[in-house]
């Protein structure tokens, strides 16, 4: 029976399907013999060997289904369009001093300066002066080391500017005369080993 309903209702005419929707409620008259459903109004009124089927043209409102899983990531879109320049922010507070860098490479020396002027000459300084060494003897003779500076702002120029002469015994002799190393006097050493006669030492200097 409910088979053949189904296929009488798939059967109907559409255009009393359609008109019966429209008023919100479908109407029809079911054959008791046959099973024939035939779709009618609202007002019609069914053969006695029909009855009257009614129901609504809308279901009831279902529950809500689940929630579906979640979809694939979609493709990353193309970049937009790149924003206006910002303003220029304020400026930053000063950093801290930073280390010392390394000592730089020494530079090339500088050209030679110009020779200076000539100076005025010097006007050399005579000096003369004596030393007496006692009699000695071979065993433990007398000996005499001294120098004899220049006046300040003074030098001997050369091993010739020191002359020494001694009046002496056989004894007496004459070990070292010469300038200071920093040319700012004259350096003399003698020895005696005359037991008689001493000797009378004498240095002419001349400096300039």
């Amino acid at each position: 029976m409910a088979t053949t309903i189904a296929a009488a209702i798939i059967l109907t005419s559409t255009v009393g399907l359609a008109t019966a929707v429209t008023t919100g409620m479908i109407y029809a008259c079911v054959n008791n013999s046959s099973g024939t459903i035939k779709i009618v109004s609202a007002t019609t009124t069914c053969a006695n060997n029909e009855i009257q089927l009614v129901w609504n043209a809308d279901g009831a409102t279902g529950a809500t289904g689940p929630t579906g899983p979640t979809g694939p990531t979609g493709a990353t879109g193309s970049a937009g369009v790149g924003g206006p320049t910002g303003p220029t922010g304020a400026n930053g507070p000063i950093g801290p001093t930073g280390a010392t860098g390394p000592t730089g490479a020494t530079g090339p020396s500088g050209p030679t300066g110009a020779t200076g002027a000539t100076g005025p000459t010097a006007t050399p300084v005579r000096i003369s002066t004596g030393f007496d060494l006692r009699a000695g003897s071979l065993g433990n003779p007398t000996r005499l080391d001294v120098t004899t500076p220049c006046p300040s702002g003074r030098h001997v120029t050369s091993f010739t500017s020191g002359y020494v002469y001694m009046i002496a015994g056989s004894g007496a002799l004459l070990d070292v005369s010469e300038p200071t190393s920093d040319l700012t006097g004259w350096h003399i050493a003698a020895t005696n080993i005359d037991p008689v006669n001493p000797t009378f030492v004498t240095l002419i200097l001349i400096c300039t």
